[in-house]
């Protein structure tokens, strides 16, 4: 018997019409037969570990829409590399740690209801396409930080302590500074350590002073 496929792929057109995409996320595709695949999970998706992009550097990325809630046991690690990729989750996500990062392209995280996170959420760009994490209901999380180009966008003042320069988030909420509150081994000078940070979160140890 053929294993159940959990998703179905889509093309813009159906993404366009059920889920308005092009007002949610930036359309990440270069043309003709360059289209990237856009999977569809249809009723949430549940993942027991980690959900980890598997993108190589040289090959188009896919996409996802999860018309439902997301929910991963582990953590939620999405990278991308020479080309952006975005995450659609109409619902709820919950995991334990999000890390969103890519160079030169990083990936695009929208959130339709809650974005919960046992140890915190991080969005790290070294590039100038993509990066930006939009969570239209509550965030629940230690931290939220925000490295280089990487934006966010809370419709909601989040429940969280959020690090990085002001000008990476909109909302109405503070923003504290690296050096005021990271863990000085995570820091050189005034300037995060990117690595020794998404280490911390993953190991569920305190990244704070």
């Amino acid at each position: 018997m053929a294993r159940k496929i959990a998703y179905r792929v889509i093309d813009a057109a159906e993404a366009e019409q059920r889920f308005s995409l092009a007002g949610q996320v930036g359309f990440p595709y270069f043309g003709g037969k360059r289209r990237q695949e856009i999977r569809l999970y249809e009723d949430g998706w549940h993942v027991p570990g980690d959900l980890v992009s598997d993108f190589d550097y040289e090959g188009l990325p896919y996409h996802i829409i999860v018309d439902g809630d997301l929910t991963v046991g582990g953590d939620l690690g999405w990278t991308t590399f020479e080309h952006a990729a975005f995450l659609l989750v109409v619902g709820d996500l919950r995991a334990r740690v999000v890390v969103l990062d890519g160079m030169p392209s990083a990936p695009e995280l929208v959130v339709g209801g809650d974005l919960v996170v046992e140890y915190g959420v991080l969005g790290d760009m070294s590039g100038p396409r993509g990066g930006r994490l939009i969570v239209g209901g509550a965030t629940r999380t230690p931290v939220v930080v925000a490295i280089e180009d990487f934006t966010m966008d809370f419709r909601r003042a989040p429940e969280a302590l959020v690090i990085g320069d002001a000008g990476n988030f909109t909302g109405p909420f503070e923003v504290a500074a690296f050096h005021d509150v990271l863990h000085p081994q995570l820091l050189d000078g005034d300037e995060p350590y990117r690595t020794r940070i998404r280490d911390g979160l993953t190991e569920g140890t305190s990244i704070l002073r």
